[in-house]
């Protein structure tokens, strides 16, 4: 329970930050997740309890080159809770490192807002 004065404070991603994966594999059920709150719907979900929404973008992207192979395994493994929803995280990790060799980088879209919330 928030107390008066207090402040609800969540980060969530954009929406679009799956575009570049999806190009090797459709992540269905993740994509439904953060279409529950994301950072083009977040603050009309949070209107409906707070008064007072301020709003902080933060705008970046998570590049890989080909020497940044172990940095994607860990992230990929950050990751695995979110990306198990669809697929083995091992799956993705052999798909995006052979990928990452073929390319010699990848680029993936991390647009995240945070929201600060006051009743």
């Amino acid at each position: 329970m928030l107390k008066a004065g207090g402040q609800f404070v969540a980060i969530t991603h954009s929406e679009r930050m799956l575009e570049e994966a999806e190009a090797v594999y459709r992540f269905d059920n993740l994509r439904r997740l953060i279409r529950r709150f994301s950072l083009e719907n977040g603050a009309a979900a949070l209107r409906r309890y707070f008064r007072d929404i301020r709003t902080i973008d933060y705008v970046n992207r998570l590049v890989f080159r080909r020497e940044d192979a172990a940095a994607l395994v860990e992230y990929i493994a950050f990751k695995r809770r979110f990306i198990a929803q669809d697929l083995a995280p091992e799956v993705l990790g052999r798909v995006l490192l052979a990928a990452l060799a073929q390319q010699g980088g990848l680029t993936f879209n991390k647009d995240d807002r945070i929201f600060i919330a006051r009743k």
